[in-house]
């Protein structure tokens, strides 16, 4: 009787032990690694640079998967995912054209787009005509939240009003980006 109530003492305080271990974890992942709940609070822009911060902290970290891309551009391009395990949370898309070149950058937290940089650099010649130096760059900020641009930031660093079209013009933009790539990315080498 009494070794019963020992084993059983031992298998509770395991188990509680576990319980505790497995919530700090999840505790730890929930605050470092992952949003405050999207739904159930407006997520803010410090909340969102605070969660590129992270990610770029750990880039090294992150296996990355890179395809040419063709057609989207007059000389090419190509994207990049960044994941952390199965999850994606970075893309880069990079593309060519004859008098410039786009880099995008998509931050996605679980899943869902949240933040979105865009810079144009403008050459002073084409580039078949030797080499070509950057005369312009133009670098858009979008922070994005439930699939709606909540602020965006333009080149001269001025909020941009939302005329009732401009930001779901860029929104569903992103979003097919979004996909496109998701699905680009996945594609097995043959």
């Amino acid at each position: 009787m009494f070794r019963k109530q020992i084993f059983l003492t031992i298998v509770l305080l395991v188990n509680f032990s576990i319980i505790a271990h497995v919530q700090a974890g999840n505790k730890y992942i929930t605050e470092n690694l992952s949003p405050k709940v999207l739904n159930s609070k407006p997520i803010s822009t410090k909340e969102i640079d605070e969660w590129i911060t992270k990610v770029d902290e750990n880039f090294e970290t992150y296996r990355k998967v890179t395809k040419d891309v063709f057609g989207q551009s007059t000389e090419g391009g190509a994207v990049t995912g960044y994941f952390n395990g199965s999850m994606l949370i970075k893309i880069s898309a990079e593309f060519f054209g004859e008098t410039g070149k786009v880099i995008t950058l998509y931050y996605l937290r679980e899943g869902k787009l949240c933040f979105v940089l865009k810079e144009e650099q403008l050459y002073d010649r084409p580039i078949y005509d030797g080499e070509p130096k950057i005369v312009e760059k133009k670098l858009n900020k979008y922070y994005i939240a439930k699939e709606n641009i909540m602020q965006w930031i333009d080149e001269n660093h001025k909020l941009v009003k939302d005329d009732g079209k401009n930001y779901s013009v860029e929104i569903n933009h992103f979003l097919n980006d979004i996909d496109e790539f998701r699905h680009l990315l996945s594609e097995q080498k043959e």
